[in-house]
Protein backbone atom coordinates (compact mmCIF):
# COMPACT_ATOMS: atom_id res chain seq x y z
CA UNK A 1 0.00 0.00 0.00
CA UNK A 2 2.85 2.10 0.89
CA UNK A 3 6.61 2.80 0.33
CA UNK A 4 9.01 5.65 1.77
CA UNK A 5 12.66 5.00 -0.15
CA UNK A 6 13.43 8.12 0.66
CA UNK A 7 14.95 8.92 -2.95
CA UNK A 8 12.51 11.54 -3.20
CA UNK A 9 12.40 12.94 0.55
CA UNK A 10 9.50 12.10 2.27
CA UNK A 11 7.14 11.06 -0.33
CA UNK A 12 5.61 7.96 -0.71
CA UNK A 13 5.74 5.83 -3.61
CA UNK A 14 2.49 4.37 -3.93
CA UNK A 15 -0.73 4.38 -5.32
CA UNK A 16 -1.14 7.00 -2.67
CA UNK A 17 1.57 9.44 -3.71
CA UNK A 18 -0.39 12.46 -4.61
CA UNK A 19 -0.54 14.65 -1.05
CA UNK A 20 -4.14 14.69 -1.19
CA UNK A 21 -4.01 11.29 -0.21
CA UNK A 22 -1.58 11.97 2.97
CA UNK A 23 1.72 10.49 4.34
CA UNK A 24 3.95 12.58 3.21
CA UNK A 25 6.76 12.16 5.76
CA UNK A 26 8.47 15.96 6.87
CA UNK A 27 10.73 16.88 9.59
CA UNK A 28 9.59 17.00 13.45
CA UNK A 29 11.78 18.60 16.19
CA UNK A 30 14.51 21.22 16.31
CA UNK A 31 17.70 21.83 16.67
CA UNK A 32 20.50 22.28 13.32
CA UNK A 33 21.50 19.04 13.56
CA UNK A 34 18.14 17.74 12.48
CA UNK A 35 19.00 18.37 9.01
CA UNK A 36 19.04 16.88 6.80
CA UNK A 37 17.08 14.56 7.42
CA UNK A 38 16.72 13.00 4.33
CA UNK A 39 19.85 12.15 2.51
CA UNK A 40 21.71 10.72 -0.92
CA UNK A 41 24.03 9.01 1.10
CA UNK A 42 24.60 5.54 3.02
CA UNK A 43 21.52 3.82 1.99
CA UNK A 44 21.13 0.10 1.92
CA UNK A 45 21.83 -0.06 -2.29
CA UNK A 46 24.75 2.10 -3.93
CA UNK A 47 22.26 2.23 -6.78
CA UNK A 48 19.68 4.03 -4.67
CA UNK A 49 21.11 5.63 -1.82
CA UNK A 50 18.35 8.01 -0.37
CA UNK A 51 18.09 7.54 3.54
CA UNK A 52 16.59 8.41 6.09
CA UNK A 53 19.38 9.70 8.96
CA UNK A 54 18.39 9.67 12.70
CA UNK A 55 22.12 9.23 13.75
CA UNK A 56 21.95 12.50 15.47
CA UNK A 57 19.39 11.62 17.77
CA UNK A 58 19.37 11.82 21.77
CA UNK A 59 17.82 8.91 23.28
CA UNK A 60 16.12 9.71 26.54
CA UNK A 61 15.48 13.34 26.61
CA UNK A 62 13.82 15.73 24.26
CA UNK A 63 17.22 17.86 24.39
CA UNK A 64 19.48 18.58 21.46
CA UNK A 65 18.79 17.36 17.87
CA UNK A 66 15.55 15.52 16.94
CA UNK A 67 15.71 13.94 13.49
CA UNK A 68 12.38 12.45 13.30
CA UNK A 69 9.65 11.81 10.46
CA UNK A 70 6.27 12.67 10.66
CA UNK A 71 3.67 12.47 7.93
CA UNK A 72 0.92 13.84 6.70
CA UNK A 73 -2.61 12.07 8.31
CA UNK A 74 -3.54 9.55 5.75
CA UNK A 75 -6.27 9.71 3.78
CA UNK A 76 -7.89 6.84 2.60
CA UNK A 77 -10.62 4.55 3.44
CA UNK A 78 -8.48 1.16 3.38
CA UNK A 79 -8.58 -0.93 6.03
CA UNK A 80 -6.40 -4.30 6.44
CA UNK A 81 -7.09 -7.35 9.21
CA UNK A 82 -3.66 -8.07 7.80
CA UNK A 83 -0.58 -6.50 6.85
CA UNK A 84 2.96 -6.53 6.90
CA UNK A 85 5.28 -4.04 7.33
CA UNK A 86 9.19 -4.39 5.89
CA UNK A 87 11.85 -2.18 6.47
CA UNK A 88 15.75 -1.62 7.09
CA UNK A 89 17.79 -0.35 10.06
CA UNK A 90 21.06 0.49 11.16
CA UNK A 91 21.24 1.51 14.90
CA UNK A 92 24.19 3.61 16.15
CA UNK A 93 24.05 2.54 19.83
CA UNK A 94 23.38 -0.52 20.94
CA UNK A 95 19.83 -1.66 21.53
CA UNK A 96 20.31 -2.16 25.23
CA UNK A 97 21.13 1.83 25.39
CA UNK A 98 17.64 2.80 23.43
CA UNK A 99 14.79 0.26 25.10
CA UNK A 100 11.84 1.17 23.36
CA UNK A 101 13.01 3.16 20.47
CA UNK A 102 10.39 3.71 17.99
CA UNK A 103 11.27 2.23 15.21
CA UNK A 104 7.58 2.58 13.22
CA UNK A 105 4.35 4.48 14.48
CA UNK A 106 1.13 4.60 12.94
CA UNK A 107 -1.32 6.23 15.30
CA UNK A 108 -4.29 8.89 15.44
CA UNK A 109 -2.89 12.90 15.50
CA UNK A 110 -4.03 12.39 19.61
CA UNK A 111 -2.92 10.46 22.56
CA UNK A 112 -0.57 8.70 20.48
CA UNK A 113 0.19 6.47 23.66
CA UNK A 114 -3.05 4.98 24.18
CA UNK A 115 -4.44 4.28 21.10
CA UNK A 116 -1.53 3.44 18.42
CA UNK A 117 -2.86 1.49 15.43
CA UNK A 118 0.98 0.17 14.62
CA UNK A 119 3.78 0.23 16.55
CA UNK A 120 7.26 -1.40 16.47
CA UNK A 121 9.74 -0.60 19.06
CA UNK A 122 13.58 -1.72 19.10
CA UNK A 123 14.13 -3.54 22.41
CA UNK A 124 17.15 -5.21 24.18
CA UNK A 125 18.45 -7.19 21.66
CA UNK A 126 14.94 -7.81 20.39
CA UNK A 127 11.88 -6.12 19.04
CA UNK A 128 8.49 -4.94 20.69
CA UNK A 129 5.03 -5.29 18.35
CA UNK A 130 1.62 -3.41 19.23
CA UNK A 131 -1.57 -3.43 17.09
CA UNK A 132 -4.74 -1.17 18.29
CA UNK A 133 -3.50 -0.68 22.00
CA UNK A 134 -2.83 -4.46 22.36
CA UNK A 135 0.02 -5.13 25.67
CA UNK A 136 3.32 -4.57 24.15
CA UNK A 137 4.82 -8.09 23.25
CA UNK A 138 8.39 -8.86 23.12
CA UNK A 139 9.32 -11.12 20.77
CA UNK A 140 11.46 -14.00 21.64
CA UNK A 141 14.14 -14.23 19.26
CA UNK A 142 15.70 -17.73 17.75
CA UNK A 143 18.99 -15.79 17.08
CA UNK A 144 20.35 -11.96 17.51
CA UNK A 145 19.77 -9.78 14.50
CA UNK A 146 20.92 -6.56 15.83
CA UNK A 147 24.09 -4.90 15.23
CA UNK A 148 25.81 -1.64 15.69
CA UNK A 149 26.24 -0.24 12.51
CA UNK A 150 25.61 -2.91 10.29
CA UNK A 151 21.96 -3.21 7.95
CA UNK A 152 19.21 -5.69 8.78
CA UNK A 153 16.01 -6.25 7.18
CA UNK A 154 13.02 -6.45 8.76
CA UNK A 155 9.37 -7.58 8.01
CA UNK A 156 6.55 -7.84 10.37
CA UNK A 157 3.63 -9.41 9.35
CA UNK A 158 -0.14 -9.89 11.03
CA UNK A 159 -3.07 -11.56 10.85
CA UNK A 160 -5.53 -9.45 12.72
CA UNK A 161 -8.87 -11.91 11.04
CA UNK A 162 -8.06 -15.60 12.77
CA UNK A 163 -10.22 -16.04 16.28
CA UNK A 164 -7.16 -17.73 17.95
CA UNK A 165 -4.01 -15.44 18.61
CA UNK A 166 -2.07 -18.49 19.05
CA UNK A 167 -2.56 -20.19 15.38
CA UNK A 168 -2.86 -18.23 12.22
CA UNK A 169 -3.83 -20.77 9.45
CA UNK A 170 -2.32 -17.83 6.67
CA UNK A 171 0.85 -17.08 8.76
CA UNK A 172 1.06 -20.78 8.50
CA UNK A 173 1.07 -20.91 4.96
CA UNK A 174 3.23 -17.96 4.27
CA UNK A 175 5.77 -18.86 6.83
CA UNK A 176 6.08 -22.22 5.60
CA UNK A 177 5.57 -23.35 9.39
CA UNK A 178 2.85 -26.04 10.65
CA UNK A 179 2.36 -24.16 13.83
CA UNK A 180 2.68 -20.63 14.44
CA UNK A 181 1.13 -17.34 16.35
CA UNK A 182 -0.68 -14.93 14.48
CA UNK A 183 1.84 -12.26 13.91
CA UNK A 184 5.69 -12.92 12.91
CA UNK A 185 9.28 -11.42 12.52
CA UNK A 186 11.65 -12.05 9.95
CA UNK A 187 15.24 -11.02 9.57
CA UNK A 188 17.86 -10.87 7.03
CA UNK A 189 20.83 -8.56 6.02
CA UNK A 190 22.45 -7.43 2.57
CA UNK A 191 24.06 -10.81 2.75
CA UNK A 192 22.03 -13.15 4.30
CA UNK A 193 17.96 -14.22 3.45
CA UNK A 194 14.91 -13.39 5.08
CA UNK A 195 13.93 -15.92 7.69
CA UNK A 196 11.44 -16.11 10.58
CA UNK A 197 12.81 -15.73 13.91
CA UNK A 198 10.18 -15.19 16.01
CA UNK A 199 6.15 -16.05 16.45
CA UNK A 200 3.94 -13.69 18.36
CA UNK A 201 0.64 -13.92 19.59
CA UNK A 202 -0.65 -10.35 19.66
CA UNK A 203 -4.63 -10.30 21.32
CA UNK A 204 -7.15 -9.00 18.34
CA UNK A 205 -9.70 -8.14 21.07
CA UNK A 206 -7.54 -4.93 21.90
CA UNK A 207 -9.48 -1.98 22.93
CA UNK A 208 -8.54 0.79 20.85
CA UNK A 209 -9.35 -0.56 17.51
CA UNK A 210 -11.06 1.90 14.90
CA UNK A 211 -13.03 -0.36 12.59
CA UNK A 212 -13.71 -3.67 14.23
CA UNK A 213 -11.74 -6.05 15.95
CA UNK A 214 -8.34 -7.17 14.81
CA UNK A 215 -9.00 -4.48 11.10
CA UNK A 216 -6.70 -1.39 11.52
CA UNK A 217 -8.36 1.45 9.40
CA UNK A 218 -5.49 3.84 7.98
CA UNK A 219 -7.92 6.56 7.22
CA UNK A 220 -6.74 9.67 9.55
CA UNK A 221 -3.57 7.71 10.94
CA UNK A 222 -0.41 9.86 11.61
CA UNK A 223 3.04 8.18 10.39
CA UNK A 224 6.57 8.27 12.22
CA UNK A 225 8.99 6.93 11.15
CA UNK A 226 12.56 6.51 13.57
CA UNK A 227 9.87 8.32 16.67
CA UNK A 228 6.08 8.53 17.26
CA UNK A 229 4.33 11.83 17.43
CA UNK A 230 4.83 12.41 21.05
CA UNK A 231 7.67 10.71 22.29
CA UNK A 232 10.71 12.47 21.08
CA UNK A 233 12.44 10.57 24.52
CA UNK A 234 12.24 7.22 22.52
CA UNK A 235 13.94 8.62 19.02
CA UNK A 236 15.74 5.53 16.93
CA UNK A 237 19.06 6.67 17.04
CA UNK A 238 20.49 5.26 13.49
CA UNK A 239 19.78 4.96 9.85
CA UNK A 240 16.36 3.71 8.25
CA UNK A 241 15.64 3.12 4.52
CA UNK A 242 12.86 1.61 2.22
CA UNK A 243 9.78 1.34 4.61
CA UNK A 244 6.65 -0.60 2.93
CA UNK A 245 3.30 -0.93 4.81
CA UNK A 246 1.64 -4.28 2.51
CA UNK A 247 -2.19 -5.40 2.51
CA UNK A 248 -1.93 -9.04 3.34
CA UNK A 249 0.55 -11.23 5.09
CA UNK A 250 3.34 -11.33 2.37
CA UNK A 251 4.94 -15.02 1.72
CA UNK A 252 8.28 -15.65 2.52
CA UNK A 253 9.28 -16.17 -1.05
CA UNK A 254 7.89 -12.49 -1.59
CA UNK A 255 9.67 -10.87 1.64
CA UNK A 256 12.94 -12.36 0.67
CA UNK A 257 12.08 -10.76 -3.26
CA UNK A 258 11.26 -6.96 -1.26
CA UNK A 259 14.77 -7.62 0.62
CA UNK A 260 16.49 -8.43 -2.61
CA UNK A 261 14.71 -5.22 -4.66
CA UNK A 262 16.24 -2.81 -1.29
CA UNK A 263 20.20 -4.27 -2.11
CA UNK A 264 19.76 -4.24 -5.83
CA UNK A 265 19.78 -7.82 -6.41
Amino acid sequence: MYRWSFEAGGLPESDFREGSNGGELTVGGSGSDAVPLFQRTKGVSDTAPGVLNASRNSYGSDAGAQVNSFGSPLKTERSAGTFTVTMWIKPELPSETQPQARLFNLSPATNEQAAQSVLLSLESGSFSFSVNGSPFIKADLTEPVVKVNEWVFLAFCYDGLTDNPYYSQQMAIATSNASTFNAAILAGDLSRPARVISKVAISTGAPNYNVSPGKVGFDGLLVAVGSSNSRYDRSFVGWIDDVRIYNGVLPLAEIERVRLEAVGQ
